[in-house]
């Protein structure tokens, strides 16, 4: 009756299914304490770009400077923009058919854009910052645009800019609707896209919170302020190498699988196989599932043993009940560790 048997397998047994019923779901959770965590999500943060967005950009508008025409300005773009895996990079060099990128030293500036060196010139193709710091004046009316605007310069002369746009996914809006039905207090966004963009689509969704024009450090830097203010277990979902920081900063973190980064996936706690912002969610309901039926397995374990070794004690238990004690109470919660495959349709 005493043996521990079933109080050794209750948690172990638990975390397994749990993790079986988040890979059903396309949810990789690369560990049991992370779903401990989970469960007690208190506030869940996403990223814009890539995450809450489907992160499939293109080229709506081309303005270039007067000394350059629309294709000279997509061209000297695009020369650039091959040398980043960036979405709104890639967007760029999809829209010069044919074109081969530049022999050159290319340099990526997390939140900022790319710098290419080629015979002594210098081309430069980011946000407004970049050119800027290297002190070239952009164009006027660039932020009435919808979408990321993408400035380019060569040679310290402005060559124009280009109006890059991108949609929410279609899973947003459920995702941050399921996150508010399983309780989580709060569910923001943090981008280092324009404000104007981050507000429009944080009161699409009806976040809490939003904050846009972030750089890679102040996006953390807000992260650890909303941590610090929400108190409890914080998770973050988001795609990029930029977001490997902050993925790592959370409690858990959720990365995206397919268009994520490979320094955001080795970071994440958690990797959404689909690319589906509901995950995060899903992940979340599973993590609280498991830990009911923990919860209900040492209850079940404790309660049945304590109840037999009583009766044993006054000579009311026979061999059958002490058999159920042991071997029967261990099946019964491996039956229920099993049930946990079943949340939410797994």
């Amino acid at each position: 009756v005493s043996c521990p048997c079933a109080l050794l397998i209750s948690i172990p047994l638990a975390i397994f299914g749990g993790i079986g019923a988040a890979s059903r779901k396309g949810i990789l959770i690369k560990g049991g304490d992370v779903l401990e965590r989970l469960a007690g999500a208190k506030a869940v943060l996403f990223d814009k770009t890539g995450t809450l967005t489907r992160g499939v950009f293109r080229v709506s508008e081309v303005h270039p400077s007067p000394s350059f025409t629309k294709e000279e300005l997509l061209e000297i773009a695009a020369a650039a923009e091959r040398g980043s895996n960036h979405p709104i990079a890639r967007a760029v060099a999809k829209a010069v058919q044919n074109g081969a990128g530049e022999n050159g030293l290319i340099e990526e500036l997390p939140g900022l854009g790319i710098r290419l060196e080629r015979d002594g010139v210098l081309t430069l193709a980011g946000n407004a910052k970049l050119l800027e710091e290297h002190g070239v004046a952009v164009a006027e009316g660039w932020e009435d645009r919808p979408g990321a605007a993408v400035h380019v310069a060569r040679g310290g002369e402005y060559a124009g800019f280009i109006v890059v746009e991108d949609t929410p996914r279609e899973q947003a809006p459920s995702a941050i609707n399921r996150l508010r039905a399983l309780g989580v207090r709060t569910v923001g966004m943090l981008s280092g896209d324009r404000p104007e963009n981050a507000e429009k689509l944080g009161r699409e969704l009806g976040l809490d919170l939003w904050e846009g024009g972030l750089m890679p450090a102040g996006k953390l830097d807000h992260f650890r302020i909303i941590k610090k203010r929400v108190g409890g277990t914080t998770v973050f979902v988001g795609d990029g190498m930029n977001d490997a920081p902050l993925l790592a900063a959370s409690d858990a973190g959720f990365a995206m699988g397919g268009l994520g980064a490979d320094a955001a996936i080795g970071a994440a706690d958690a990797v959404l196989l689909n690319d589906d912002p509901g995950g995060a969610a899903e992940g979340i309901a599973i993590a609280r599932r498991t830990k009911t039926v923990m919860h209900q397995n040492i209850a079940f374990a404790l309660g049945v043993k304590v109840l037999v070794l009583i009766m044993g004690a006054f000579g009311v238990a026979t061999m059958w009940e002490a058999v159920f004690a042991d071997v029967g109470v261990a099946l019964l919660a491996t039956l229920n560790a099993a049930r946990i495959l079943r949340t939410s349709g797994a």
